[in-house]
């Protein structure tokens, strides 16, 4: 390696963002849904619904982003020590088990129904993933701050923006699609 290739090398290794890590905990949960005709399966679909298991709509994904750093006084201000991002994200989907032998057509209509979302609820968790993601990156950028307290400032704000983004993302996505309901999820 040349000197001039050392010294490029040693600049752009002075000037990377530390690395914070993204802890991902993920977990489906499926509920039961019975009903051997299409009437049954829509109103046990319907019952589950509106019960706090799937969050008021057949599926649900639930996420919750969590920081971990200490504040750590250095020469010129403080910055995050042993900083990191945890996910976790939880999808609730039905299963349907039918009671009896239910007929192909209706088969093939909740094969549908239910990629349709689990599709959706993906589309969630990307929108999870990403603001953990982005919240990763605004953590290793954090750099020194005058003081401890702007540093948790800026925690706080980097949290708050990225929790809000993907609220808003979720938000959207559900008005435009009418909460999957334009995607096919409609039985």
């Amino acid at each position: 390696m040349t000197w001039f290739a050392c010294v490029l090398a040693l600049a752009s290794l002075a000037g990377a963002a530390p690395e914070v890590p993204l802890d991902i905990d993920e977990h489906v949960v499926r509920y039961r849904v019975p009903g051997d005709d299409l009437q049954d399966l829509r109103d046990a679909l319907r019952s589950q619904a509106l019960s706090d298991r799937a969050g008021g709509s057949h599926g649900r994904t639930h996420s919750r982003i969590r920081i971990r750093y200490t504040p750590h006084p250095v020469s010129g201000g403080c910055s995050a020590k042993d900083a990191g991002v945890a996910l976790e994200i939880t999808t609730t989907l039905p299963e349907w088990q039918p009671d009896g032998r239910a007929p192909a057509g209706l088969v093939e209509r909740w094969q549908a129904v239910a990629a349709a979302l689990q599709d959706h609820e993906a589309r969630h968790r990307a929108h999870a993933l990403a603001a953990a993601r982005e919240l990763q990156a605004r953590l290793a950028k954090l750099g020194v701050q005058p003081d401890c307290h702007a540093l948790r400032g800026e925690v706080d704000r980097a949290f708050l923006r990225a929790r809000m983004k993907a609220e808003y993302r979720d938000a959207r996505y559900d008005a435009r699609t009418r909460n999957g309901l334009g995607e096919g999820i409609e039985l």
